[in-house]
């Protein structure tokens, strides 16, 4: 049997990411799943006959399907929908944007009606402070139900209602995130000391009413009173508590935005601050950020209050009950009683989950001991006494209580209070109201296994499909699917979410942002672009889909972007911090520091444009201005890790790496579970190229974090500088089947090839990049490059000429053209495309000696002379240039002045290799 019969009928099982099974498959069979979109690249496979499981991008055959199979959409992915809108007609020059060098066509203008952000006061008296300060966005988790009930609720107790009257059902059902609105009118006299200790008593109720009344109070507090801090970190903990009620579209996200700013421009290193920025970014799902923004301050301050309960939250959502369990009773600790009525509840639910039933048997007596009749604890209770000790009748009496009570509860626990309705009417031979209930918990839970086996076991299939899924719930789901890191099943339920609700905007912006996790990026700037459309207001869509076109390296793309946003919110800072990340990204340092200072202008609090200015400070080598902008950063967020880590960096440049790496160790030792503070001691070894120091770092990175790209691609790039030339290729084409949409590590390894003289398989890898991203810099440079060696002249030229198309203003393309008409003897061409790359970029005496070479093969003698007359200017040392110009000379008849040029190219060359050619040339003279 030949090799290719075998390879023909290798069998393979595949795993995918729901952990289901196909095979054994032939490779044909799994190619056909490929080219029918079934098989992404997410997926494992293991050979029938060893049964190891790899991922399916480790096999050569399969990977390029994917690439192939990506290959129709990546062509289309800037002739997208959204592309097609740009106004042809239309130009934009923003004179004070320098880097901008020409005009750029703007996208067609979309219907935009949310206000631009007003500019906050910069001036506002300093008034006592609470606890931290802020820095980068994450996400708040919660979800909606009973939206009707709650709008019974909300319009007796308070009118804080703002509906949109065109809206779908579920959108009227939610609640609008009240805004301070401060005015020159004046305002009744107002005791805010008093009226935030009665603000304070309806937030520790924890209910939507009384938050709703909180709100209400704080609100009116900072409409009299702008300056006042403990009422802003108050405000934004109610935000957070409504939140799973709201609107959560841009209005709402706004409001809170708004507040932060406020608050950081009060006093950055405030407690309140730092809650406003943590629920700022829960809000728009920046999850992992706000995490290690609270880790960091908690560290320096365990006592910060709202940020135990915040980091309690976010780890009983990852089901870590026990570490959760003692941040709730740290809160407990902390707030003097009557304690907070949340902290009180989740430190019971915690117990629950842990099966410490007597424990929070006893906590739930407690609250209710506090808040008699709180319709949570009685729901609560209810599951309890099911759960753990049967107790039929008081678990159906307490959880029908509290739902009278017409209260608003969590998704879950109102899915959880449903299901043991049904399984106690079950045990009670009531199976039509059984299902009824569980119908309920399913249409708010449709992630429960348990119940769904339960309707299926009790009504069949048919019952499962007649359950009408609450679109809230999706939403909900998605976000616990986003914070464990399951970003295929948070993006399934997101996408559910949202055609369930086309106006749900944050829907089709978090599908995008775990479809991008996923590598899945052409389906994640389609649904960014939904999300645009379904909130044309919503700015951090606008902001993440512009990034996702600069990591494709469509820069102008990028760009139209945020102009378009810019038109309608033209004071807004994180547009222009927008500009300044592209303009970084594609190397225009000097434009990005440009647009970050427009940034700050705007908000002097923007970490972000602080971040970007010193970065580009610092790559351009001025040590001072980088530090001053990074030390300004530290000073109003010290907690985030990127930070220090950019700060170390400088003090490589200003101090020297001693105490650079001193600086990371102690945040280290600080920190040890922080990554970022090894990643940056690695940095500063390869700064160093202290190769043996940045290895161990990064495989020990690897070992505990075996996805970790970036540290796979610093690896490699060690391996390369220390000769492990196989090594850093097994580290390239392991990243790249990481990520098979980045062509980044396909063209690394296609450098690698080709710097060892294998350039079919350089061309192969760089023929890969260019079907992944045909905008991926310099990469028909290269596969020009590679084809001149392999003497494809004339695909040589071709791919010369489509870099000239993409990227006009760079000499490289001319270079390469000049270098491959030499080789086919058309010495006038040669000398043009030298001529066109020195008018592109400075040169040394190189490329004027190359020329005058081509100059004088071409029969063009005097300016073949000329051209070696600059050359002599910018390097007269040599010896080539004397070389050449013998050789020109000789040509011209002038024998004297080529003796005395071949002479001095002796002297300056005593041990070249053709010293006995000129020697003998110059014999020939005399």
């Amino acid at each position: 049997m030949s090799a290719r019969d075998k390879t023909a009928q290798q069998l393979w099982y595949v795993k995918n990411v729901q952990q289901q099974v196909f095979g054994p498959m032939t490779n044909e069979e799994v190619l056909a799943q490929i080219q029918r979109g079934f098989f992404l690249g997410q997926e494992l496979i293991a050979a029938v006959q060893d049964g190891r499981w790899i991922p399916i991008t480790q096999n050569p055959i399969f990977f390029d399907a994917i690439i192939a199979g990506l290959d129709e959409e990546l062509r289309a992915d800037h002739n997208d929908e959204l592309q097609k809108r740009l106004a042809a007609e239309a130009t934009y020059i923003d004179e004070d944007s320098k880097g901008l060098e020409r005009p750029v066509p703007l996208w067609k203008t979309l219907k935009l009606e949310t206000p631009a952000i007003a500019k906050p006061k910069s001036e506002i008296p300093q008034v006592p402070t609470l606890p931290t300060k802020p820095p980068e966005p994450v996400k708040e988790n919660k979800s909606t139900s009973f939206f009707i009930f709650l709008v019974v609720l909300a319009l007796v107790v308070v009118g804080v209602f703002t509906l949109l009257p065109d809206q779908q059902k579920s959108q009227r059902d939610r609640i609008r995130l009240k805004a301070v609105r401060i005015d020159k009118t004046e305002k009744a006299p107002l005791n805010t000391e008093e009226a935030l200790k009665a603000a304070i008593v309806q937030f520790r109720q924890h209910t939507i009413g009384d938050y709703l009344k909180a709100q209400d109070l704080l609100v009116s507090i900072l409409e009299t009173n702008d300056g006042y801090l403990d009422a802003m970190g108050f405000l934004c903990m109610t935000y957070r508590e409504l939140w799973p009620y709201a609107y959560q579209d841009s209005r709402d996200i706004q409001t809170i935005y708004g507040i932060f700013q406020k608050a950081s421009l009060l006093k950055s290193s405030s407690a309140s601050a730092g809650v406003c920025y943590a629920v700022y970014m829960l809000s728009v799902g920046e999850y992992e950020a706000a995490k290690n923004f609270m880790d960091d301050a908690l560290r320096r301050e365990p006592n910060l209050l709202f940020f135990n309960q915040l980091i309690g939250d976010l780890l009983e959502q990852q089901k870590k009950y026990s570490t959760a369990l003692y941040y709730f009773q740290k809160v407990k600790e902390l707030w003097p009683p009557p304690p907070w009525a949340r902290s009180l509840l989740q430190e019971a639910r915690t117990q629950r989950k842990l099966r410490r039933y007597a424990d929070a048997l006893e906590t739930y007596r407690v609250t209710l001991t506090y808040y008699p009749n709180h319709p949570l604890a009685l729901l609560e209770m209810g599951i309890l006494e099911f759960e753990a000790y049967q107790q039929l009748e008081k678990a159906n009496n307490l959880i029908l209580k509290a739902f009278q009570s017409k209260s608003q509860f969590p998704a879950e626990i109102t899915a959880e209070g449903y299901y043991v309705l049904a399984q106690i009417n079950y045990q009670m031979n009531y199976k039509n109201k059984a299902l009824e209930y569980a119908n309920k918990a399913f249409s708010i839970d449709s992630g429960n296994t348990a119940v769904k086996e339960f309707i299926l076991s009790i009504g069949g299939r048919s019952a499962l499909e007649r359950v009408e899924i609450d679109s809230s719930n999706m939403l909900y789901l998605g976000t616990q699917y986003m914070k464990l890191g399951n970003y295929f099943a948070a993006q399934a339920e997101f996408k559910l979410a949202f055609e369930a609700d086309t106006r749900n905007a944050l829907a089709a912006y978090h599908a995008g942002q775990a479809l991008w996790a996923l590598n899945q990026s052409t389906e994640a700037i389609k649904w960014v672009e939904k999300a645009i459309h379904a909130d044309p207001g919503l700015v951090s869509a606008y902001v993440t889909l512009a990034n996702y076109y600069s990591f494709r390296h469509n820069y102008e793309g990028a760009v139209q972007i945020l102009k378009n946003v810019q038109r309608k919110f033209p004071a807004n800072n994180e547009i222009y911090r927008g500009f300044a990340d592209i303009e970084y990204q594609r190397g225009n340092r000097k434009a990005a520091i440009q647009f970050a200072h427009k940034a700050l202008d705007l908000y002097a609090m923007d970490v972000g444009a602080m971040q970007i200015i010193a970065q580009s400070y610092l790559d351009m080598q001025d040590y001072d201005n980088a530090n001053t902008f990074i030390a300004r950063a530290l000073e109003v967020d010290p907690h985030t890790p990127e930070n220090h880590v950019i700060y170390s960096k400088v003090l490589v440049g200003r101090a020297g790496s001693g105490d650079a790496i001193n600086y990371l160790n102690a945040r280290i030792e600080e920190a040890p579970d922080v990554t970022a503070y090894r990643k940056g001691l690695a940095d500063i070894f390869i700064i160093e190229q202290n190769w043996n120091g940045a290895q161990a770092i990064l495989e020990n990175l690897i070992t505990v974090k075996k996805q970790d790209k970036a540290s796979i691609m610093d690896l490699a790039l060690v391996y390369k500088e220390e000769g492990y030339v196989n090594k850093a290729l097994e580290m390239y084409l392991a990243a790249a089947s990481l990520d098979p949409l980045d062509p980044t590590p396909l063209f690394q390894a296609g450098t690698l090839y080709f710097n060892a003289g294998n350039y079919k398989s350089a061309l192969m890898q760089f023929e890969r990049v260019r079907r992944i991203n045909k905008n991926f810099p310099r990469v028909y440079y290269f596969i020009g490059k590679a084809a001149m060696e392999t003497k494809d002249f004339p695909k040589a030229i071709e791919m010369a000429t489509m870099e000239k198309q993409v990227n006009p203003h760079i000499a490289e393309p001319y270079l390469l053209a000049a270098e491959v008409y030499f080789k086919q003897g058309q010495y006038s061409l040669c000398a043009s495309e030298y001529q066109k790359a020195i008018a592109r970029r400075p040169q040394g005496a190189e490329i004027y000696i190359n020329m005058a070479r081509c100059y004088r093969l071409a029969g063009a003698l005097d300016s073949a002379v000329q051209m070696l007359d600059q050359a002599a200017k910018r390097e007269s040392g040599v010896a080539e240039i004397y070389k050449e110009l013998g050789l020109t000379f000789h040509m011209q008849g002038l024998l004297p002045e080529a003796h005395t040029a071949y002479q001095r190219y002796i002297n300056l060359a005593p041990n070249a290799p053709d010293r006995v050619e000129i020697e003998t040339r110059m014999q020939e003279l005399q």
